[in-house]
């Protein structure tokens, strides 16, 4: 542990980034590789870019059976990888990049994956289908390299259970392993704040505590008062 040395500038800056600006300087560097390469993949303009929110939100996206992304969407509401089928404006709409929290957090773990060897050694690119194969098995990272590809999305649930074909259906494959999945957060990341009424509150507070108490215990001696008086007549 001791010789684990900490990027503290760059811990504080993804930070501030994720929390607060998903359009900031070290976002863009480490996404951009990704960016290019779906440009490419899309056929769109130069200037595409994901897409983000402020505030920021934690919601990665979904993701196919495959681990792949969702760039489809019908217009029942259901979300493809893959598409087979004839083109209908109507039926169908593309979603052309994930968020740029989703773009973000894997190209940063897709860079932080790759040993210092093998980044000196790697050839040079600006996007993944300037690779050896294609970008098939190969995929281009910070600082522009070409690697084998070792980072993947998940599904944030329990390994116990598996999606099947049927939406909101799953399989118990594990009956061992415990049910869980990750909450679907809120829109927005923050906290609540309340003013701060000062020590007064607390004084009041107690003074009417003491006030309720007495009555309480007036009225109780009264009532037994009067239930003793029924007795004796």
């Amino acid at each position: 542990m001791d010789k684990i040395e900490v990027d503290t500038w760059l811990v504080e800056s993804m930070l501030s980034c994720i929390t607060t600006d998903w359009n900031c300087g070290l976002m863009k560097k480490y996404s951009q590789f990704m960016v290019t390469t779906l440009i490419e993949y899309l056929s769109l303009t130069d200037s595409a870019s994901p897409s983000y929110s402020e505030p920021a939100t934690v919601y990665p996206g979904t993701l196919n059976r495959d681990r792949s992304m969702m760039v489809l969407k019908k217009s029942d509401a259901s979300y493809y990888s893959l598409f087979n089928e004839s083109w209908s404006d109507e039926d169908y709409a593309v979603r052309l990049f994930p968020n740029a929290y989703e773009v973000f957090t894997r190209a940063f773990l897709a860079s932080a994956m790759v040993p210092n060897a093998t980044a000196d050694g790697a050839p040079s690119c600006s996007q993944s289908q300037g690779c050896s194969d294609g970008g098939k098995g190969m995929e281009c990272v910070y600082p522009g390299v070409c690697v084998k590809k070792s980072a993947f999305h998940h599904e944030a649930s329990s390994p116990g259970i598996k999606r099947t074909d049927t939406p909101l259906q799953y399989d118990v494959v594990n009956s061992s392993h415990p049910i869980w999945t990750e909450p679907q957060w809120a829109n927005d990341i923050g906290s609540y704040s309340f003013p701060d009424p000062g020590a007064w509150i607390g004084w009041i507070t107690l003074a009417i505590g003491v006030v309720v108490t007495g009555l309480g215990v007036g009225a109780s001696f009264m009532v037994l008062r009067s239930v003793q008086k029924m007795k004796l007549m």
